[in-house]
């Protein structure tokens, strides 16, 4: 079965969120900034209740995007 459209921009949207961390982590590693941590925190409720509403809908096709924004301010965090 053919990929639909909402499919594949809910995998882009995830891949591009995905890719946007990367410049700042490595920044991160390079001592190059000091995130603040209780701006991380709050991104990182904010990722994680995101994520549970999406799961709770039924967003299959977006919920990359979601995670993405869940999983990666924790990691920063």
């Amino acid at each position: 079965m053919p990929a639909t459209f909402h499919q594949i921009m809910g995998v882009a949207a995830g891949i591009v969120s995905f890719v946007a961390f990367v410049p700042y982590t490595l920044a991160i590693l390079k001592k190059e900034t000091v995130p603040n941590r209780v701006t991380w925190f709050i991104w990182t409720i904010n990722g994680w209740l995101a994520l549970a509403s999406y799961h709770e809908v039924g967003a299959d096709t977006t919920i990359w995007l979601a995670i993405s924004y869940a999983v990666f301010p924790a990691l920063i965090f």
